[in-house]
């Protein structure tokens, strides 16, 4: 799902670049492999957990994008998706396990169990690292962009 933050001000091309370069050191701080697409992009896909630097609840997300752009007389925005391929097939392999044991004890005990284990596994998570993400795009943009100054960063003089 493609998420947005909007922009206060309309950025400069430079302004533009100087976050997503920021975002891009952030993630790479992180581990992530990191490529920028001619059109200013950022594409990244962050490490498996077990190969993580350090483990935190960003290593949720297996890969996503960023762009800041407007679109049809629309207000600037930080558009970005994230994918959750991982913690996808985590949960599916829990569930299948869950429904496995489950078989001895009951429908609605196999029931209320994939319920928790999507919740703990998958929704809890996502929710997390998403909340995460958002948090350091906010970040990245606060800080990089002149509130009020005219484009050019000149302000005029008398």
């Amino acid at each position: 799902m493609i998420r947005s933050i909007p922009l206060d001000v309309t950025p400069t091309a430079r302004e533009a670049q100087s976050i997503l370069t920021h975002l891009e050191h952030e993630l790479r701080s992180l581990g992530a492999e990191v490529q920028r697409t001619p059109y200013g992009a950022v594409h990244f896909r962050l490490p498996s957990p077990w190969r993580a630097r350090h483990l935190g609840i960003l290593h949720a997300i297996t890969s996503g994008r960023a762009t800041i752009g407007a679109a049809a007389g629309a207000p600037w925005r930080m558009r970005y998706e994230l994918k959750f391929t991982g913690l996808q097939w985590s949960a599916v392999a829990l569930s299948a396990l869950t429904f496995l044991i489950g078989l001895q004890f009951g429908r609605f005990v196999i029931f209320y169990a994939l319920v928790a284990v999507w919740l703990v596994a998958f929704a809890l998570p996502y929710a997390a690292a998403t909340i995460a993400f958002r948090r350091l795009v906010k970040s990245r943009i606060s800080g990089r962009l002149r509130r009020g100054e005219p484009p050019g960063g000149d302000t005029p003089s008398a």
